[in-house]
């Protein structure tokens, strides 16, 4: 079971176990609660410790933070991964084209980068995806290997220290080159997922520059400009058509 530990010294001395899980450790609220319930879960000097018990000078604070032996988890299923950064909290991994990232209830059969990383991780570790990729798109993905990490890293996720980058291809002349588009994205009519450009839907921002054109003749369309898509604000990417914003997508 993955364990913090944090060591009391006077700067410490005097707060309560709570405080120092809350704004020390980082551990939500919730996490706090599901953690006390263990017999384990929260230590003091190796003894099980009350959220409301003041600590003092030389003691040694612990917590469990992984995620409880029997949490669901998805059906184990191998593939070879492509792992790019690894260690005991954070997985970073290049997702293939074509390979969604979450088990779908309409075909539970099918693999997903869930499953694959399911089999990967020891039974220890529950693979929380922090961002997503479309399944058509291939690029660098993060999971957090216990439900503490992932909080901690979707806390980031729309902030300067998360950044994502996106390539793309647009079939047109992009105009200006270089700029953003900022349009309010909400849920398409009749639809639970899909999103669209709504008048009533939330703030988005995608900064967008051309990085190249070229001229390339294919079932009729034109190819032109190579596009790098830097996602600061919302939750969409818009990619670039000739007319504006014409591909939604969550990330």
């Amino acid at each position: 079971m993955r364990t913090l530990t944090l060591p009391i010294d006077e700067r410490l001395a005097g707060r309560t176990v709570k405080s120092l899980l809350a704004q020390d450790l980082r551990m939500s609220e919730s996490l706090i609660r599901r953690v006390k319930l263990r017999e384990t879960g929260i230590l003091l000097n190796g003894v099980r410790a009350f959220t409301t018990a003041s600590v003092q000078a030389g003691d040694v604070l612990t917590a469990e933070i992984g995620d409880a032996p029997d949490a669901p988890r998805p059906r184990p299923m191998p593939m070879p991964l492509e792992v790019l950064f690894e260690d005991e909290d954070i997985l970073i991994l290049n997702k293939p084209a074509g390979l969604a990232v979450h088990q779908s209830t309409r075909d539970p059969e099918e693999l997903t980068l869930e499953n694959a990383l399911s089999a990967y991780l020891p039974q220890a570790c529950i693979p929380h995806p922090v961002s997503r990729l479309d399944r058509g798109t291939t690029g660098i993905i993060t999971f957090a290997k216990n439900g503490y990490m992932h909080e901690l890293l979707r806390r980031m996720l729309h902030s300067p220290g998360f950044r994502r980058e996106y390539r793309g291809i647009a079939a047109g002349a992009v105009e200006p080159p270089v700029g953003a588009v900022t349009l309010p994205i909400g849920l398409a009519d009749d639809s639970t997922y899909q999103r669209a450009v709504r008048p009533d839907g939330a703030p988005s921002r995608t900064e967008y520059a051309s990085l190249a054109q070229a001229n390339v003749q294919f079932g009729g369309v034109v190819a032109v400009n190579d596009l790098t898509m830097d996602v600061n604000e919302g939750e969409i990417v818009a990619l670039i058509g000739p007319n504006g914003a014409k591909s939604l997508r969550g990330c």
